[in-house]
């Protein structure tokens, strides 16, 4: 799938981003690579590159140039999905982001913090009672489907290490 626009005559932004969905993303502007997420040469398993945000460095040396945006995927499911593309501060692109998708963020955070403490109590009273504790049990199903919420998150490239994939080419 391949995006193509122009910026306008007066653009003053310094950032595009979109966020891939199981995709390689390339940004070009005016025909030069300036961005590219693409996680073939490092990933053990799979096909496919994990779902990011991808942030494209512009200034307003770039008004009035063509941006391509091109969308690479081995998987027919994600074959043509086209998330939104914010154009703007990469901090005021965060602020929105964090604004929109935080509160599933902070309801994991919180189920992983009291699956921890569930797992630790429950195992501290049974050394205490000499017993087993089916609280452990449920400790260890919060703390999965926290960890479950973490990776399904639209803000999981913060927790996980897929930003170290992203290749910023020379501006």
């Amino acid at each position: 799938m391949t995006i193509l626009t122009r910026l306008p005559e007066d653009y003053h932004e310094n950032t595009l981003a979109i966020r891939s969905s199981l995709q390689s993303v390339r940004f070009y502007v005016d025909g030069e690579l300036r961005m590219e997420y693409d996680t073939s040469g490092t990933r053990l398993v799979g096909k496919n590159s994990a779902s990011c945000y991808v942030f494209c460095p512009t200034s307003e040396d770039d008004a009035g140039k063509e941006v391509r945006i091109e969308l690479t995927t081995n998987t027919a499911k994600y074959s043509g999905v086209v998330n939104t593309v914010y154009c703007g501060d990469e901090a005021a692109i965060w602020g929105y982001l964090f604004q929109t998708y935080g509160l599933e963020t902070v309801i994991a955070l919180f189920l992983l913090f009291a699956g921890i403490i569930t797992i630790i109590f429950g195992f501290s009273l049974g050394i205490a009672y000499q017993t087993k504790f089916d609280m452990e049990y449920l400790g260890w199903c919060v703390f999965m489907a926290a960890i479950w919420m973490l990776g399904e998150s639209k803000m999981r490239q913060l927790f996980f290490r897929i930003r170290q994939h992203l290749q910023r080419c020379v501006l």
